[in-house]
């Protein structure tokens, strides 16, 4: 394991022209004052979606064929993707976290900043949402091939709320309602997302797992 996440690190340097450029726009989002919870969402999942390209370094030039000749199982192989995934999302919320109380401080001098703080908390739930619908798809397919499925069903998202706020509105749906029956149980709410957010992720390590075991290098 230790060895698998230092090679994804090492790689992670060779990108660091590429963080840093991104790093610069989000100071850029931060000028101009955008919704905190857009510079939350995009920092988080920038960092997350980072596994990705490690994939894709580990399938360049027929690499996953020399890579799997050393001594360790593809099971540890799938949960190192998962665990780098999600230190990078961590970092990446972290990141996004800091620079809204900052941006906050600036503009809004008497904003509560542990309030701030403590409703950046659900964002943390994307990472492990987000790396449980990618990256099966990205060892499934591929680097490159599960890059444009993963765009399809970021696509077929968006396009599910959409329908969902016109069919609540057609057939007139408490949707508001329901929102603010979970709103007064925060807590209970909070606890039993993310223990739905860790059985997906569960899962999704599982069905990770079978992908690699079958698949051929």
């Amino acid at each position: 394991m230790k060895g698998l996440l230092t090679k994804d690190l090492i790689f992670m340097r060779t990108q660091w022209r590429f963080i840093f450029i991104y790093l610069l726009l989000i100071l850029l989002f931060l000028i101009t004052n955008t919704a905190p919870s857009f510079i939350l969402g995009y920092c988080t999942l920038f960092f997350t979606i980072l596994v990705m390209s490690t994939t894709g370094y580990d399938e360049a030039n027929n690499g996953n064929s020399f890579l799997f000749t050393l001594p360790f199982s593809r099971g540890l192989y799938v949960a190192e993707k998962y665990l780098f995934g999600f230190c990078m999302g961590l970092l990446g919320w972290g990141i996004a976290v800091a620079f809204v109380l900052a941006q906050t401080a600036f503009f809004d001098p008497s904003a509560d900043l542990l309030d701030m703080g403590a409703d950046s908390l659900p964002w943390l739930l994307m990472v492990p949402i987000f790396l449980s619908l990618i990256l099966p798809i990205n060892l499934r397919f591929g680097s490159e091939k599960g890059r444009y499925a993963a765009m399809i069903l970021f696509a077929l998202s968006i396009l599910s709320v959409y329908l969902f706020r016109q069919a609540s509105e057609a057939f007139h749906l408490p949707v508001a309602d329901i929102a603010n029956a979970f709103l007064r149980h925060r807590e209970l709410t909070a606890a039993g997302a993310t223990a739905l957010a860790f059985v997906l992720f569960f899962f999704s390590y599982c069905v990770s797992r079978h992908i690699i075991a079958k698949k051929q290098f």
